[in-house]
């Protein structure tokens, strides 16, 4: 049995923490769909210099008490690379252009009635989840750094800069269309592998990190969440999962947001946000917000080993990275 098997058997969260994303990979297809928006490009690296980071290796990455290895002196980079801009500017240009003024579109708080995900049950936990806290805790931080400050003739390009412009774009869009204005955007920032960025497939970004070395699976999801929320998403119905790829035999991030009493499921895999109940091959580890988590029972054995061709449970759904 694998290490990650043991670790979500024993069911703590805490344990679960360790679990390393397979995301990092990237899948070559043979079978390709059409998408409804340009598919974002899979990278090894980003061109620029600026964004090169030397780290110090982890011993160890599936070891209980895994951190993140510590990073050596490397500059803040304030500035999205011209790669990932373009692909952003795409984005604004298509969903959000003429937005600007319009008046906010309140999402009124509500309670989720289940914890259900994917067909799986979940128990509750208010157990602190130390990686998730960590890119709260440093997005927070990074607001306010002068380093993430940008000279005046680079604030178009300035990764501060368009975060609060999208924010507040989306504040005036009603929420269902808010969900699917976020997952449009951010799903064109190119796929970049965390060993390939920080030497580190576990490395969870803050979505300024995110905007300037594009990222994988749970840095999507992060960035996603993060962007709802500071739209004036209530944190309650908004859930950042950790999910078991069954068709892939792959780990994943999504972010689930609960839409008139329905989980929608925004993810980096796919260009269209469906209702959670339409996708059958995740089935969860455990789910996350700012109020406590929730763990689910083991994910059942993959149906399909990795590297197989697999079947598109909906047209919209072409895997190309993870």
């Amino acid at each position: 049995m694998s290490i990650c098997a043991h670790l979500c058997r024993l069911g703590t969260l805490s344990i679960a923490a360790t679990l390393l994303f397979a995301c990092s990979k990237t899948i070559n297809l043979s079978q390709q769909v059409a998408p409804l928006a340009p598919a974002p490009q899979s990278i090894t690296s980003l061109n620029d210099s600026s964004t090169a980071t030397r780290i110090v290796r982890s011993p160890d990455n599936n070891a209980e008490n895994y951190t993140s290895p510590e990073t050596q002196a490397v500059p803040l980079q304030a500035e999205i690379p011209s790669s990932i801009a373009s692909a952003l500017a795409a984005g604004i240009n298509a969903d959000l252009r003429g937005i600007e003024g319009a008046t906010p579109s309140v999402v009124a708080s509500a309670s989720v009635g289940s914890a259900e995900l994917f067909g799986e049950s979940a128990t509750y936990s208010n157990q602190p989840f130390q990686r998730w806290l960590g890119v709260l805790t440093r997005f927070n931080a990074q607001q306010t750094d002068p380093q993430y400050a940008c000279a005046p003739d680079k604030r178009q390009t300035c990764a501060l800069t368009w975060w609060n412009s999208f924010i507040a774009k989306l504040r005036a869009l009603p929420l269902r269309e808010r969900v699917t204005v976020v997952n449009d955007v951010l799903n064109r920032v190119p796929y970049v592998p965390g060993e390939s960025n920080w030497g580190d497939a576990g490395y969870w970004e803050t979505p300024l990190e995110f905007l300037t070395h594009a990222g994988q699976c749970q840095d999507y999801a992060n960035a996603k969440y993060l962007a709802l929320a500071g739209s004036g998403v209530p944190d309650s119905l908004m859930r950042f999962v950790v999910v078991r790829d069954r068709q892939q035999a792959l780990d994943h991030a999504v972010l689930v947001v609960y839409v008139s009493g329905e989980p929608l499921v925004l993810d980096n895999q796919n260009t269209a946000v469906l209702p959670a109940d339409q996708i059958d091959r995740y089935a969860p580890y455990y789910a996350l917000n700012m109020k406590g988590a929730w763990t689910y029972p083991q994910p059942v054995p993959p149906v399909v080993l990795a590297g197989q061709i697999p079947a598109f449970p909906h047209p919209t759904f072409a895997l190309a990275r993870y």
